[in-house]
């Protein structure tokens, strides 16, 4: 369910902080956040300071290497982590498709598991037949749909929780990397349900590699370094920042 008013979605001076080994030395690793000392402990800096607003209508592509924090920050931003500092405030059906492998009971089938997370999600018992058929359509298991988990194959898993991710509609939308699973034409069947999926929000997040996705999809970018925001405004110039100081 959408809310009547306009979605929106602030980020105000978000800081997330983890123990770090007292043996790693106060600097910047060549990935990951800073090293800290606070009080007695080390602590990585892993996501430092990160403001942003976005109103209806934005997609915020969030930008940097392995380890420059974007997982984390859109973590936070689920309310997965809790920040040291800062906030979050918004305004809609805050959704995600971040860990989408946890949560499923391995012993049971992926069709159970479908009507679980969809009960769970607080989708009605009428709803459910629709949604299997959505998923099954675009997972494309066969039989397998009626057996344990534990027989699935990675892709297999990573199809079906894929599938069961995107089958949900939201105002809000956190994204980590969207994922291509399996042969090309599976790749191009996920490339057009995260499309789809992305159109369906009203504000979107999403960390990706990839400047063509970005481009298609955001109209705004983030670039993170040790996680730090170090560019924010329009996704081509974003990217064109990122090119030209990521060596």
């Amino acid at each position: 369910m959408t809310s009547n008013a306009d979605p929106y979605f602030h980020a105000k001076n978000l800081t997330v902080r983890f123990p770090a080994p007292s043996n790693i030395s106060k600097s910047e690793t060549e990935i990951g956040g800073q090293i800290v000392k606070t009080g007695f402990r080390r602590e990585v800096l892993a996501v430092d300071d990160v403001s942003f607003e976005l109103k209806a209508g934005d997609a915020l592509g969030l930008i940097g290497r392995n380890g420059s924090g974007k997982t984390t920050l859109l973590k936070t931003l689920a309310g997965i982590y809790t920040p040291a500092g800062g906030r979050t405030e918004y305004r809609g059906a805050l959704g995600n498709a971040l860990a989408t492998n946890v949560g499923f009971r391995a012993e049971r089938s992926g069709r159970y598991n479908i009507k679980l997370k969809a009960i769970i999600a607080g989708r009605s018992r009428k709803q459910v037949p629709d949604l299997i058929e959505d998923v099954e359509s675009f997972a494309g298991l066969g039989h397998f749909l009626d057996m344990p988990m534990h027989t699935y194959s990675a892709g297999m898993r990573a199809r079906l929780a894929f599938g069961l991710a995107t089958a949900f509609r939201y105002d809000i939308l956190l994204l980590d990397e969207w994922l291509g699973a399996g042969d090309k034409r599976m790749q191009e069947k996920a490339a057009e349900r995260m499309s789809n999926f992305v159109a369906a929000s009203s504000i979107t997040v999403l960390a990706s590699h990839s400047a063509n996705l970005l481009t298609r999809v955001c109209n705004l970018g983030l670039v993170l370094l040790h996680g730090k925001a170090v560019f924010f405004g329009p996704i081509e110039d974003a990217l064109s920042f990122y090119k030209e100081n990521s060596h």
